[in-house]
């Protein structure tokens, strides 16, 4: 193939991705699911717990997990190579019962979103996917 036509198909599929991208980069509504934390921090075996979560994006971003009685904010931070919206987590309700402080990566895929969320003070990670309310 020659270099001109790899050359422009790599630019346009830069073009397209970032269009993509900038477009998806908040995922607005309200979206819902179960979540599952592997404290081992890689996603594979059995989970060792689940637990419901609800996230808001509009004006303001918010994060609940129901099922734990916790509840706090999203402060968007940037988009992630992957194409994910990255948010900084701050829990502000339920302190004893969730680490209170971490980074949640949302990447939307159509009708459904895709969750994954880190805390420095554990190597755990936890992952789910969610359908928009």
């Amino acid at each position: 193939m020659p270099r001109f036509v790899l050359a422009l198909a790599f630019v346009l599929s830069g073009c397209v991705a970032g269009a993509h991208s900038t477009q998806e980069s908040q995922p607005t509504g309200t979206w819902a699911g179960l979540a599952s934390q592997f404290d081992s921090g890689e996603v594979r075996g059995t989970p060792d717990s689940q637990w419901t979560v609800e996230v808001t994006i509009g004006e303001t971003a918010s994060v609940a997990y129901p099922s734990l009685g916790c509840s706090g904010t999203l402060v968007y931070e940037g988009q992630a190579r992957s194409g994910a919206a990255v948010y900084t987590e701050t829990i502000t309700r339920g302190q004893d019962r969730c680490v209170t402080s971490g980074t949640v990566e949302l990447l939307r895929d159509g009708d459904r979103l895709h969750y994954s969320a880190r805390h420095e003070s554990q190597p755990s990670v936890s992952v789910g996917l969610l359908t928009r309310l």
